[in-house]
């Protein structure tokens, strides 16, 4: 069908992205971040999920976020995104259920991913 389109004068795309540039070109997890004044430390650990049951923590605080080293790097974004929902919510003490969280963090993952 691509070809067909091609022919035609319609310009396509590959059916399939090429994954590994995309993971070459993908921006990185920051070391710090910002909020309300306060600086937050991210770091990737071994063994996080072993250890305490969780892909990443928010620390409040040592004001630091945990990411576990083994995940890929989609799901590393996708929860350090959560967990700085999670940093919000203490900081703004807005009591948000874990689930809105969960999406928070889900969703805007998906905003800033698609910004790049």
């Amino acid at each position: 069908m691509p070809r067909k389109l091609a022919k035609a004068g319609v310009k396509t795309s590959p059916e399939i992205p090429d994954l590994v540039l995309a993971e070459k070109n993908a921006r990185q997890i920051p070391d710090k971040i910002s909020i309300g004044g306060h600086v937050l430390t991210v770091t990737r650990q071994k063994d996080l999920m072993d250890q305490a049951d969780a892909c990443g923590i928010f620390d409040s605080t040592k004001l630091s976020i945990a990411i576990d080293s083994s995940l890929p790097e989609s799901l590393a974004w996708e929860t350090f995104w959560h967990e700085v929902v999670e940093a919000l919510n203490y900081f703004s003490e807005a009591s948000m259920e874990h689930k809105s969280i969960q999406t928070f963090g889900l969703l805007l993952h998906q905003v800033m991913s698609s910004m790049e």
